[in-house]
């Protein structure tokens, strides 16, 4: 069965599937079969503990008062994924 089916059902949009299986299909030339399944993102956190982080940040005209906030950093044990990004209100 076609990868692409499988990643509809994940509600992949055709971007996202067109994406993947150009990453993905240059490794799958070398034998005629390959076995092919997906981890969830239950599995995949036990596999792979996942970090997020995403920064929102703001233009300002001049400097705010603002509450500070407790940072609770993750426990960090093996392999972990460091996934950040940002969030722009320009």
């Amino acid at each position: 069965m076609p990868i692409g089916i499988f990643l509809s059902a994940y509600n992949f949009n055709q971007n996202e599937i067109s994406d993947f299986l150009e990453f993905w299909l240059p490794f799958m030339q070398k034998y005629p079969y390959y076995f092919i399944t997906f981890l969830e993102t239950e599995s995949v956190n036990q596999l792979a503990p996942l970090i997020r982080i995403l920064m929102d940040f703001s233009p300002l005209e001049q400097l705010i008062d603002v509450e500070g906030f407790e940072i609770k950093a993750p426990q960090r044990e093996g392999f972990t994924v460091i996934e950040w990004g940002g969030n722009a209100q320009v």
